[in-house]
C-alpha cells in the first residue's frame, strides 16, 4: 500500500488537492471502515463499505466536496471547505505536513508524510 499527496496551491480550488491511496502489493486489500486523515486532524474521511482494491487499484480522496465515483470511479470526497495539506515553510506548517491511513481498529497502517527526508 502507498499513499500519494497532491499539494494544491492556495489559488487552487479545494478538490485540486487529494490524497491517492494506491494497492502496490500482490494481493486484494479491503479498506472497508479504513480511516484517511491529515496531520492535523481536520479531516478525517472513512472509506465505504466495499471499498477492496485489487493490486494496482487505488482511490483518489479529494479534500473538497462531490459525488463519489465522479468523475472517475476511483473518486471519493471528504466534503471539506478549506485545503489541508499546505506548504511546507508557511505557518501553521512550518515542518510540513502528511496523510495516514488507520485500520478499522485504529492502527496506524501506512503515511506519507512531506518534505521526504529520508528514505522516499
Amino acid at each position: 500500500m502507498n499513499l500519494r499527496i497532491a499539494r494544491a496551491s492556495a489559488s487552487d480550488r479545494v478538490n485540486e488537492e487529494w490524497v491517492q491511496v494506491r494497492n502496490s502489493g500482490a494481493s486484494p486489500v479491503d479498506l472497508s471502515g479504513w480511516t484517511l486523515r491529515d496531520a492535523g486532524n481536520q479531516a478525517w474521511k472513512t472509506l465505504p463499505v466495499g471499498t477492496i482494491l485489487a493490486p494496482g487499484d487505488y482511490r483518489i480522496v479529494h479534500t473538497g466536496s462531490g459525488e463519489s465515483g465522479l468523475p472517475a470511479g476511483q473518486d471519493l470526497y471528504r466534503g471539506h471547505s478549506k485545503l489541508l495539506y499546505p506548504e511546507p515553510g508557511k505557518a501553521p506548517n512550518l515542518v510540513g505536513d502528511g496523510a495516514y491511513l488507520l485500520d478499522r481498529f485504529g492502527n496506524y497502517r501506512f503515511w506519507r508524510e512531506y518534505p521526504c527526508t529520508s528514505r522516499c
